[in-house]
């Protein structure tokens, strides 16, 4: 339509407006794309601003962790630092008390004077006590440094139970105390040499804190595990104190008359039990009233096998005549000219037939020369020239197709050893050795052999 046709003023106001709407319409078009364009570089910058800020956040937490690693790596260098100290502290102290202890023993068996006895055996106690203290410190670096890992393997706790406590027999009755096992027949799957720190420690704070009755070691299963307790009738404990028990060197309220003979504790004990625990896996409970008595109970691992049968065992100590080891040869391999001393002044006042040598090539130029064949092999596992002792019982068991009966004697209580040991069916103890032991293991071996 050409707009001279128009001559209705109405329709052409309408047609205006139509147009002045679409021209509005199209406008606020335009209007709005240009608001999201604005909007979306709006964005951007601060999509950029933030991607910014992340990327400056991560290249700082990056830097932060990369010192932690290397904080890290320092604390773990001085954890290992402060464990080969000790143990290289503890080797060159342990050498010295090991030789007393055997000098004493064979001095003990040289006396017939009740009051030379009494003497020798209080000596005896005083180095039992410093060497529990050493081998403990020791113990806690190994544990926080990461260094000791837990061998699991079955044990039947029933006699494993009953040969723990028997060595806290003659302790007890000199205290005029009861000590009692109550275990079921059953196995658990544990490191024995963990679980024993943990009950022996319990044991003897158990002793140490009772000045009538007793204590009472039993084994409880509870929803397939098994759990030891330690409980005693001594002068209890106070709620608050049940965390800071296993702190070091606490060790909580004392009687003067409970200054045992056996040594009054440095408060290492339960610090030594809770690492033990934790390195296992174990939970560890206390119950305890002040004035009435404490029980220690350890939840460990589950059960094996279980029998429904129980009883209350008295243990006895196992004497060993010294005319069953009159004669035996044994092989005394020790490059510690003390140590070698007294191990043989020991070993002879059992009337034992000795051949001492101080390395390999020693051991080899002696039996090369004569027709004497042991019937045990003593051996230190470290040896003059990096020789090792379960080497060179290795070697002797090759070279002459000898399958002896061995010891091997060290300062070093390793996992490594432990498992070489295991491996070749060779006896291991750890210096200081208690000259009972040994003499029961020799008659033990002597007479497998």
């Amino acid at each position: 339509m050409a707009l001279s046709d128009i001559d209705n003023i109405e329709q052409l106001r309408r047609i205006n407006a139509a147009l002045i709407h679409r021209v509005e319409q199209t406008m606020g078009q335009h209007h709005n794309s240009f608001s999201l364009f604005q909007t979306a570089v709006g964005l951007e910058g601060q999509i950029r601003r933030r991607t910014e800020q992340l990327t400056n956040a991560l290249s700082h937490l990056e830097r932060a962790n990369e010192e932690l690693v290397r904080q890290k790596e320092i604390s773990e260098r001085a954890n290992l630092s402060k464990t080969r100290f000790l143990a290289a502290a503890s080797h060159d102290v342990l050498q010295p008390l090991h030789a007393s202890k055997l000098l004493l023993s064979a001095l003990g068996e040289m006396q017939s004077d009740v009051r030379a006895k009494n003497l020798l055996e209080q000596t005896e106690r005083a180095l039992d006590s410093m060497q529990e203290v050493l081998r403990t410190l020791l113990d806690i670096s190994q544990l926080d440094a990461g260094a000791i890992k837990p061998i699991m393997e079955p044990l039947n706790l029933r006699e494993f139970i009953c040969n723990t406590v028997e060595e806290f027999i003659p302790i007890a009755r000199r205290c005029n105390l009861i000590i009692k096992t109550k275990s079921p027949d059953i196995t658990i799957n544990t490191d024995q040499a963990m679980l024993r720190g943990i009950l022996r420690n319990l044991v003897s704070n158990a002793i140490r804190y009772t000045e009538n009755g007793g204590a009472i070691v039993g084994v409880r299963v509870r929803s397939g595990r098994a759990m030891i307790e330690v409980s005693d009738t001594g002068v209890g404990i106070a709620e608050c104190q049940f965390e800071k028990i296993f702190e070091e060197f606490n060790r909580g309220e004392q009687k003067d008359s409970l200054n045992r003979d056996h040594g009054a504790g440095l408060g290492l004990g339960l610090a030594i039990v809770s690492r033990l625990a934790d390195t296992m896996h174990y939970n560890i409970s206390i119950k305890s009233k002040l004035g009435k008595g404490s029980t220690f109970r350890v939840l460990t691992g589950p059960v094996v096998n279980c029998c429904s049968s129980k009883r209350v065992v008295a243990s006895t100590r196992f004497s060993v005549p010294q005319s069953k080891l009159s004669g035996g040869k044994i092989l005394l391999v020790e490059n510690n000219p003390r140590v070698l001393l007294a191990m043989s002044t020991l070993l002879n006042s059992w009337k034992c037939d000795v051949l001492e040598a101080r390395s390999m090539t020693e051991v080899v130029k002696k039996l090369s020369s004569s027709p004497w064949q042991p019937d045990v092999i003593i051996a230190d596992q470290h040896l003059d020239q990096d020789e090792l002792g379960t080497e060179l019982i290795n070697f002797i068991r090759d070279t002459y197709n000898l399958n002896l009966p061995s010891i091997i004697v060290t300062a070093d209580p390793s996992e490594e050893i432990f498992l070489e040991c295991k491996k070749m069916r060779v006896e291991l103890m750890l210096k200081p050795i208690k000259p009972a032991q040994l003499r029961a293991l020799l008659f033990h071996l002597i007479g497998a052999g």
